[in-house]
């Protein structure tokens, strides 16, 4: 009898193996099969969320059959722990694998509202957008300038709305001022802008604006990271432990040193002749004594010899790119070259990088680049605003591709004269200025050794070829010559289920 019983019971486990092996394995097929989503939503997870939370949202929404499988899944690939706090995208069909993807890797959303500030030449535009699930793109919803008596409902729907996003976009022509007096009539923003840059010092590009300055953060600890050993890796005023232990003797003596007659370059522009200026300079500025010359910076920044890799993980809306690289001082022949391959890559809309991964990929919401130019060798910086949810590790991969694609291949011709035109047009519109005039001839003298240098700038632009740019691309843009900076949200505190 005992045999018979314990024949039975095997058998019995038997089955119940079976069965269970069937079941994960069913578990295993709904978990990767397409989803009964008939069309794609929008999931909001509030920070503190879990997946059993957003499991039944999303069972209750018809995007899974079964909560259970999903949790399950979250928990057996290890992704249970990275959920992130957002608004996504789930796109129409997508499997419980995929929308676990979805939210847990890199950016804080996929899906929402955007207000743009458009400043261009004739003034400024508001622009608020919505991205469409269904079409997954941003859609317009109102128009208007900041003259405007009756503001639309849905600017203001979207401006006390904490997940919307803001960007200022500024047009190619737009003069230093009209930016500033833009500005200061955007509603979003505070405060004034405060001493004007330079003619010709705003580039024209699209800026992402958030409470606090997230994308200082990163250059700072980028270029911290870039010089391992030129002063250049400190901030301008130092760092806040720096600041925090200034004396007033410390203070005295940097204003010495440093705001001292045989430290300074003036420049003169105006309605004035040579006598007056020098009649009046002896007024004010003879007495005021000679100092001891500033301590010569005697380090050179070592070759970099590896990439170099920053993250910062903070409260963002959208995930952002930055990538640095070494390259020339400012009086270094080849960097006049290279702000010409930076017109090509990023400057309007029609640039090669604009076009590619803001227009046709959409990998970016921005892209821009600038070179940090000085006495001693600088770095070429780009940086990039990534849609809610995007991807950064493909949009770094597509970034080194098409910079090397340009050390391969290079430019067209059309592609070189367009940059030439701009630069020159921009040179001609600085030095239309007073202000402009001033700033140029002061840069020539203190970076370039003369003032002088200055009436080169066409003939040196029409100098630059093809094959220099190709030459200066294959040389700066190497990954073992890169910093990489990757900014985004944090995973939020998700319940580990059974």
């Amino acid at each position: 009898m005992w045999r018979n019983i314990a024949s039975t019971a095997l058998s019995f486990f038997v089955v119940l193996l079976i069965a269970f092996g069937g079941l994960i394995a069913w578990g295993q097929k709904q978990y990767s099969a397409p989803g009964p989503l008939a069309s794609a939503i929008c999931l909001k997870v509030p920070s503190g969320s879990s997946f059993r939370t957003i499991s039944k949202t999303l069972s209750a929404q018809g995007a899974v059959s079964s909560d259970s499988v999903l949790r399950i899944g979250a928990n057996y690939s290890g992704k249970a722990q990275d959920l992130k706090a957002g608004s996504f995208l789930v796109p129409e069909g997508a499997s419980m694998a995929e929308i676990v993807d979805i939210v847990t890797r890199g950016g804080a959303s996929t899906c929402g509202s955007e207000i743009v500030y458009r400043i261009g030449i004739l003034g400024a535009e508001y622009q608020v957008r919505e991205l469409d699930p269904g079409t997954e793109r941003f859609v317009t919803r109102a128009e208007f300038t900041p003259e405007a008596e009756q503001i639309p409902a849905s600017y203001l729907r979207m401006r006390d709305s904490a997940d919307t996003r803001y960007r200022i976009a500024v047009a190619e022509g737009a003069t230093v001022w009209q930016i500033a007096n833009a500005l200061s009539q955007a509603d979003f923003l505070d405060g004034d802008a405060g001493e004007l840059p330079p003619e010709g010092m705003l580039a024209p590009d699209s800026y992402e604006v958030r409470a606090g300055d997230k994308v200082a953060d990163v250059l700072e600890q980028m270029r911290a990271t870039a010089y391992v050993a030129h002063p250049y890796q400190f901030p301008i005023i130092g760092w806040p432990s720096d600041i925090a232990s200034w004396t007033q003797e410390d203070l005295e003596n940097f204003y010495e040193t440093y705001y001292a007659p045989n430290n300074i370059t003036m420049v003169v522009v105006g309605d004035v002749t040579p006598d007056e200026v020098f009649e009046l300079a002896e007024d004010y500025l003879e007495d005021i004594p000679a100092q001891d010359p500033p301590a010569a910076v005697r380090t050179v920044e070592p070759e970099q010899l590896g990439e170099r890799r920053v993250v910062v993980e903070t409260d963002a809306r959208t995930p952002m790119l930055h990538v640095a690289f070494h390259a020339g001082a400012a009086a270094d022949p080849e960097t006049l070259a290279m702000r010409l391959l930076l017109s090509i890559l990023v400057y309007g809309d029609s640039a090669r990088l604009h076009r590619l991964f803001v227009e046709e990929e959409q990998l970016a919401i921005s892209i821009g680049a600038f070179p940090f130019e000085g006495f001693d060798p600088g770095l070429v910086y780009f940086y990039a605003t990534l849609p809610p949810g995007g991807d950064l590790v493909l949009l770094e991969q597509r970034l080194f591709e098409e910079l090397m694609r340009i050390a391969e291949e290079g430019v067209s011709d059309a592609e070189l004269e367009k940059a030439r035109n701009i630069a020159l047009a921009e040179f001609w519109g600085v030095m239309a200025t007073i202000n402009g005039k001033a700033a140029s001839l002061g840069e020539a003298a203190v970076f370039h050794g003369s003032y002088e240098k200055l009436f080169d700038f066409a003939q040196d632009i029409e100098a630059v070829s093809g094959e220099t740019l190709k030459m200066i691309a294959g040389r700066v843009f190497r990954r073992d010559n890169a910093t990489i900076g990757m900014l985004y949200a944090p995973a939020v505190e998700a319940e580990v289920e059974e």
